[in-house]
């Protein structure tokens, strides 16, 4: 019995050791060393998620904002846009990857939109115009979006470069760069430069946002 139980402890420990090696940590920070919340980092994986049906990810909107500000899905991936405050709201997108409108809705009973180019979309309301949110398509990749830290975590191992997008790199809010990295490093700190700090509340409506350069 004890030998049984030495033997699952050993296990566990190689499992937990495993898990603790492969849990590496991006930090984006931006020219005055702040960190850089809402970006994307992401790298090319040979493992494709194409072949798996995914869910349908939600882009809610919440107190008149869209939530999550960033969503992060897959080329091919369906997009629902339920309205859960009780005003009524008009969505829509310009961007060259996907463009489409919801006119004046309230509830989730509108059909999900599906995604099937990459690249970035940005989105808005032709009602409220401080609502502006992101949905970044990857193609063939592992993408996570940075907490109010500026962090992300990875539970594999990375390569020795990695894509960062964030909508104020560029006027287009398309761009996206390619730093290198230490695989090796449990932590990583790379820094962006930024055109803007980004405002909770600022009146993005108009062509800088949602032109078609977009």
């Amino acid at each position: 019995m004890q030998s049984l139980l030495s033997l699952t402890s050993l296990s566990m420990f190689l499992v937990l050791l495993s898990f603790v090696s492969f849990a590496n940590q991006i930090r984006v920070v931006d020219q005055n060393g702040k960190p850089v919340k809402n970006a994307v980092v992401s790298f090319v994986t040979q493992n494709t998620e194409s072949e798996i049906a995914l869910p349908t990810a939600i882009m809610d909107q919440v107190n008149q904002q869209f939530s999550p500000q960033v969503l992060v899905i897959q080329k091919g991936q369906f997009v629902a846009f339920p309205n859960s405050d009780e005003i009524r709201h008009h969505v829509y997108s310009f961007s060259a990857i996907n463009p489409f409108e919801i006119k004046l809705y309230k509830g989730s009973h509108e059909a999900p939109i599906q995604y099937i180019n990459a690249g970035v979309g940005v989105l808005g309301c032709n009602i409220h115009d401080n609502m502006v949110g992101y949905i970044y398509v990857a193609d063939n990749e592992i993408a996570k979006v940075t907490s109010s830290e500026g962090e992300v975590t990875f539970e594999r191992s990375l390569p020795e470069e990695i894509t960062i997008w964030h909508a104020n790199l560029s006027i287009q809010q398309t761009q996206r760069i390619t730093l290198p990295i230490n695989k090796e490093a449990k932590l990583n700190e790379v820094s962006v430069t930024l055109l803007q700090q980004e405002k909770e509340a600022s009146n993005t409506f108009g062509s800088r946002k949602f032109g078609k350069n977009g």
